[in-house]
C-alpha cells in the first residue's frame, strides 16, 4: 500500500502529493463510484503520486470520469492538464472564471511567475493546457451526479475570485480548497492540536468575501471539512471560527504596520511573528517554525496587494 494513500472513510481516499517534498503539505482526494472523481491535482511534479494513488485505490487511469478543481492556483490545479492527458476520458470541472486559463495557461503561468520567480518550475513543474472540449464550468449551486453521490458546487471567494467549494452528502463533508485556510496538522508542528491559518496569497484576498463564504459553508451544516492543505477534520465549528477570527486579525495587522514603502520581507516578519504568538497562545510552541517561512512570504504578498488596492 502506498504510504501516502489514506482511507478517510465514506468511500473517500486522500493522496499526499508530497508538494515541495514535504509530507502533509497538499492532498488530492479520490472518490470512487459509478462515476469516479478526483478533487485537486497539485502541480505536475506530483503526478506520480496522484497516479499511483489512483491505481492503489483500485482504479485505472482510464476509469476517471471527472477532475474537480477548487481553484486554478498551481498547487491545486497545476497538473490538471498532465492528469487529463493520462486520464483520457476525464472532464475537468472548474469555476467559470478558470475555464479559459486552463485551456490556455499562458496568463496563469505568467501570473504565477511574478509570485514564484525562477522557482516556479522547480516547485510545480510544467503546466499543460486542458483541451477546451474537456472543460466544464461549475456554476454556483450546480450539481454533479456520480451515481453513489451527488456533489454540489458553491462559489466561495475570499482566497480567490475563481474559487469553489464542493459539498458531498455521503460524508456530509465540504471540500474547501483554500477558503478555510491551511490546517497545520499536529504531525507537522509536533503539537497536541492542529493549528489553522488563513492563506492570503496573491492576488484576490478579500476579508468581506471570506466571511460571506464561511457563512455559506456554515449554512450547509457539514460534518467534516476537507482541506487542500491538508487532510480532513470533523471540528467544523473550530475551522469556521478560526478562519473568521484570523482573517480579521491579519487584516488588522496589515492596517497597523502598512506603509507605502514597507518591504515584503518586513511584512512577512510581522506576519510570522503574529502567527507564532497566536500559535503559542492557542496550541503551543512548535518544535520548529521553518514550515511557516514560505507561507508567510506568500501571505504577505497577498496582504500588501489587498491593502494597497482597497
Amino acid at each position: 500500500m502506498n504510504r501516502s494513500l489514506f482511507d478517510l472513510g465514506d468511500g473517500i481516499w486522500m493522496v499526499d502529493l508530497m508538494e515541495r517534498g514535504l509530507s502533509g503539505r497538499t492532498g488530492s482526494y479520490i472518490l470512487p463510484g459509478e462515476k469516479n472523481a478526483i478533487i485537486e491535482t497539485g502541480g505536475s511534479l506530483s503526478l506520480p503520486q496522484i497516479t499511483a494513488g489512483i491505481q492503489e485505490a483500485g482504479l485505472s487511469l482510464d476509469a476517471i470520469d471527472y477532475i474537480l478543481l477548487t481553484h486554478i492556483h498551481l498547487d491545486h490545479a497545476g497538473s490538471a492538464g498532465s492528469l487529463a492527458a493520462v486520464c483520457p476520458k476525464a472532464k475537468v470541472v472548474v469555476h467559470p472564471r478558470g475555464v479559459r486559463h486552463l485551456a490556455d495557461p499562458t496568463r496563469l503561468v505568467a501570473g504565477a511567475r511574478t509570485v514564484y520567480g525562477d522557482r516556479l518550475e522547480s516547485l510545480f513543474g510544467e503546466v499543460l493546457p486542458v483541451p477546451a472540449d474537456r472543460l466544464i464550468a461549475a456554476d454556483h449551486g450546480e450539481t454533479l451526479d456520480l451515481g453513489s453521490r451527488k456533489l454540489t458546487f458553491y462559489h466561495t471567494p475570499g482566497h480567490a475570485k475563481h474559487h469553489i467549494s464542493i459539498f458531498d452528502p455521503v460524508s456530509r463533508g465540504v471540500f474547501t480548497g483554500d477558503t478555510t485556510g491551511i490546517r497545520y496538522h499536529r504531525e507537522l508542528t509536533g503539537l497536541d492540536r492542529d493549528y489553522l491559518f488563513p492563506t492570503t496569497t496573491p492576488v484576490d484576498f478579500d476579508p468581506k468575501a471570506t466571511h460571506e463564504s464561511v457563512a455559506l459553508l456554515r449554512s450547509l451544516r457539514p460534518a467534516k471539512v476537507f482541506f487542500g492543505h491538508f487532510g480532513a477534520t470533523d471540528a467544523v465549528d473550530w475551522v469556521f471560527d478560526e478562519t473568521e477570527r484570523l482573517v480579521d486579525a491579519v487584516a488588522q495587522l496589515t492596517e497597523k504596520v502598512y506603509r507605502p514603502d514597507i518591504a515584503l520581507e518586513e511584512m512577512a516578519r510581522h506576519l510570522k511573528s503574529f502567527a507564532l504568538d497566536d500559535m503559542k497562545q492557542t496550541v503551543g510552541t512548535p518544535h520548529s517554525d521553518a514550515f511557516l517561512d514560505d507561507d508567510m512570504l506568500l501571505n504577505a504578498m497577498g496582504l500588501l496587494h489587498w491593502y494597497s488596492n482597497r
